[in-house]
């Protein structure tokens, strides 16, 4: 009896670990996404969403940030929603977002119809906040960029 409370205690323990290391928190979205891209000093638009590394070289440029007001309006604005439970896009996104110290990429990303933002530090696509998401919009407006091809 013992070895079966025992074996049910600790099926229970990993369950609970299990389902809660499928839900983040905003501030682990905001704060952990926020470190990794504080130093960026340009931000790569490109014609793409979230793929793998060594995919992105074959894409074509769509805008190259390099001015540190407009990076910190970009890193100022993307802010994620509280509730981060819901349906995620499956697609790969559009456009991508990448972001560099140099030569070092920091981070690629990708936005999903400018409401999420895939990274690979995030367990899966991050909503962002509803003004985030306008901002985004009229940000990507002014880049002139293919409403058709936001997923």
């Amino acid at each position: 009896m013992r070895t079966l409370t025992m074996g049910i205690c600790l099926w229970f323990v990993g369950t609970a670990s299990w389902a809660g290391s499928r839900q983040f928190d905003p501030w682990t979205c905001t704060g952990q996404f926020h470190n990794v891209i504080a130093h960026a000093d340009r931000i790569v638009v490109r014609d793409g969403g979230f793929i793998p590394r060594d995919s992105i070289t074959n894409q074509r440029v769509l805008a190259v940030i390099t001015k540190t007001n407009r990076i910190w309006q970009v890193y100022q604005n993307l802010q994620f929603k509280t509730n981060q439970q819901g349906s995620v896009c499956a697609g790969q996104g559009y456009p991508g977002l990448d972001w560099y110290q140099g030569t070092n990429l920091l981070a690629l990303t990708a936005m999903h119809g400018c409401t999420t933002l895939s990274w690979e530090g995030f367990p899966s696509d991050a909503f962002l906040t509803k003004p985030s998401t306008q901002w985004f919009r009229k940000w990507f407006s002014g880049l002139k960029l293919d409403k058709s091809k936001y997923h």
